[in-house]
């Protein structure tokens, strides 16, 4: 709704969020790549988050760790999921990753936003019943940011992209 608003100031439009909606779904099958979270996982996170996000986040992060998932294939984190943080944030950086987390996430959040370029995680969402339910604008001030859309299977919510 403050679209135009945040225009006048400035901000540009750099992608645009699908709202996804459905049942609670139970878990086909338990990916063996995905465990909880411990300490060790914390700075590859933060570097994974970083290439996604393009954005040193290590502060804001920190705090929501205790219930967090990990998607690891045997020799790196390629994924993982922050259910604690707000809306439940996925971030990974292979479309195998971002399907288990968010086969996960899906087992008991029913609400899902993701940016349109992640074509793959919509298509499973919609594939499993999910709904579109709104679209709206992600915007910034100032010089675009490298940041990977493609690879946010969930953002965490409005204020934090």
């Amino acid at each position: 709704m403050g679209e135009e608003l945040y225009r006048k100031f400035g901000f540009k439009t750099v992608t645009e969020y699908i709202f996804l909606e459905g049942e609670i779904k139970s878990p086909t099958s338990c990916d063996a790549n995905v465990r909880p979270y411990n300490a060790s996982d914390f700075t590859p996170l933060m570097l994974l988050d970083r290439s996604i996000s393009a954005e040193d986040r290590q502060q804001m992060l920190q705090n929501f760790m205790k219930n967090t998932l990990v998607y690891n294939n045997g020799s790196r984190i390629t994924g993982y999921f922050l259910p604690d943080f707000d809306e439940g944030m996925i971030l990974a950086s292979t479309d195998q990753a971002g399907i288990a987390l968010l086969k996960n996430k899906i087992s008991f959040k029913s609400k899902c936003v993701l940016p349109k370029e992640n074509e793959t995680g919509i298509t499973f969402l919609l594939s499993r019943g999910f709904r579109e339910t709104n679209r709206a604008p992600r915007m910034i001030l100032g010089p675009k940011i490298a940041w990977k859309p493609q690879s946010v299977f969930s953002r965490a919510g409005g204020f934090y992209g």
